[in-house]
């Protein structure tokens, strides 16, 4: 017997299938009754996991399946508290004794990146830290309050180019990764 995911997205598919669970992406209610009769046409499937997300959209769906009978239905949800948990490492960090160097290299790196007349953003509490630091000609660095944990905004209007290094940015385009090390949460 095993188990089996109709996921939303493929972050949690990929996810579980590092706890050797397969799955199946479901973008549509299509999807999902297809999903939902290839599981159960596979009698070696006792239990269907699907995502928090596909339960709430499609609970007309998932209550027929139910009562049809067929594998045990299970939501999967992935706990809000482990992203609580990695947003308040990222703001040790940047409150740490390593983030200023941190913050320096990456604005050179940035900074560069983007080229002369470069405008960097930081928070308010950075700009100090910035100080002293060599950056392209041209380059302007401003306060930007929307900044919430720590990092930089950079932005080249002549060139049209901007970027967000900030860390809640970094801590966005990690979530596959996030999702495969952090700790699942399965409510029946």
């Amino acid at each position: 017997m095993r188990f089996f995911l109709i996921s939303d997205n493929s972050d949690a598919m990929n996810g579980l299938r590092l706890a050797g669970i397969e799955g199946t992406v479901a973008r549509s209610e299509a999807d999902l009754r297809h999903a939902l009769a290839d599981a159960a046409n596979q009698p070696d499937i006792a239990v269907l996991l699907v995502t928090e997300k596909i339960a709430e959209t499609y609970t007309a769906v998932l209550d027929n399946a139910r009562a049809a009978g067929g594998p045990l239905l299970i939501t999967v949800q992935i706990a809000d508290e482990t992203f609580a948990k990695a947003r308040e490492q990222l703001a040790a960090f940047a409150a740490g004794e390593k983030y200023a160097a941190w913050l320096q290299t990456e604005a050179v790196a940035l900074a560069e990146a983007l080229g002369e007349n470069v405008e960097l953003y930081a928070r308010k509490a950075d700009l100090p830290l910035l100080q002293g630091v060599k950056l392209p000609a041209g380059a302007t660095l401003t306060a930007d309050d929307t900044i919430e944990i720590g990092g930089l905004k950079g932005r080249n209007a002549a060139k049209g180019l901007a970027a967000d290094d900030t860390l809640a940015a970094r801590l966005d385009a990690q979530h596959e990764w996030f999702l495969q090390n952090a700790g699942l949460e399965i409510n029946i």
